[in-house]
C-alpha cells in the first residue's frame, strides 16, 4: 500500500478494541494486555524524588538555595518534582473534568477523533490505541487522545474534541510558561554554561513540537494530562 505521496505504507495488524470497551465487558484482563515474566524494570530507589519550588527558584536575586538543589537535582536524578508552579488548581480541575468528559462519551463519538486513518493506518495523533506494530506485542492498558499542541499553526484542531479545545489551550499556555521558567533556571544552575540562560531554550528552537497524551482505562476514568515537549534538534 503507497501513501499520497508515493511512499509505501507498512501494514500493520488490526486495532485492538477500546479499553474501556472491554473493561465494561470482561472480568479479566486479556492475555495481549498481561506482561510476561521477567519484562518488568527493575528499579531500585535509594533516595526521594527531588522536589523544587518554582516559587521561589524564579525569585528576582534570590533562590540560591532553591537552584543548588536544582543542580544536585540534575546531576543525580536527571528529573524532579516542581511545586508552587503558579498553575491554578481551577484550571487544572477543568483539564481532568473535560478530558473525563471526553472518555465518558460514547464510542462512536470518540471515534470521530480516530488516530486510524480510513480504519487502516495509523497516525500518532488522535484517539485510540498506540501503534500495534505485531499480534504478540504486549499491550498498554488505557485508551489515549493523543494532539499535538505546539506549535499553535501546526494543530489538527479537527481532532481536538470540543469539550476539550479552549481549556487545552489555556492548560498548554501555563505549561509553556512553567517550561520556560525552568529552562531557563536550569541554565543557570549549571555553571558550565556561563551566562547563556537560554541556552536550553535555543536547544528546542522556535519550532519544537509539544504533544499532550490522556489517558482513560475504566470506564469514566482518565488520568491526567501529559504535555511533552520535544526538542527539534
Amino acid at each position: 500500500m503507497e501513501s499520497a505521496g508515493g511512499e509505501a505504507r507498512p501494514v500493520l495488524p488490526p486495532p485492538p478494541p477500546p479499553v474501556q470497551e472491554l473493561a465494561g465487558a470482561a472480568n479479566d484482563v486479556p492475555a495481549r494486555y498481561v506482561a510476561r515474566a521477567g519484562n518488568e524494570p527493575k528499579v531500585t530507589v535509594t533516595a526521594p524524588v527531588p522536589v523544587i519550588d518554582l516559587a521561589r527558584l524564579c525569585q528576582p536575586g534570590g533562590g540560591a538555595d532553591e537552584a543548588s538543589k536544582l543542580r544536585l537535582a540534575l546531576e543525580s536524578w536527571g528529573l524532579f518534582l516542581v511545586t508552587n508552579h503558579g498553575i491554578e488548581a481551577t484550571l487544572m480541575d477543568a483539564m481532568m473534568d473535560a478530558s473525563r468528559e471526553f472518555f465518558r462519551q460514547p464510542l462512536q463519538e470518540k471515534q470521530k477523533h480516530s488516530n486510524m486513518i480510513d480504519g487502516k493506518h495509523f497516525q500518532l495523533q488522535g484517539y485510540g490505541n498506540d501503534r500495534v506494530a505485531s499480534e504478540d506485542q504486549v499491550l498498554d492498558w488505557c485508551d489515549r487522545l493523543y494532539l499535538l499542541v505546539e506549535p499553535q499553526e501546526d494543530r489538527s484542531l479537527d481532532l481536538w474534541p470540543a469539550c476539550l479545545r479552549d481549556v487545552l489551550h489555556d492548560f498548554t499556555t501555563e505549561c509553556t510558561r512553567v517550561k520556560d521558567c525552568l529552562l531557563r533556571e536550569m541554565a543557570k544552575a549549571l555553571d558550565e554554561l556561563g551566562d547563556d540562560d537560554d541556552y536550553f531554550i535555543d536547544q528546542f528552537g522556535d519550532r519544537a513540537d509539544t504533544h499532550a497524551r490522556f489517558s482513560g482505562t475504566e470506564p469514566g476514568t482518565t488520568c491526567a494530562p501529559d504535555l511533552t515537549p520535544c526538542s527539534s534538534i
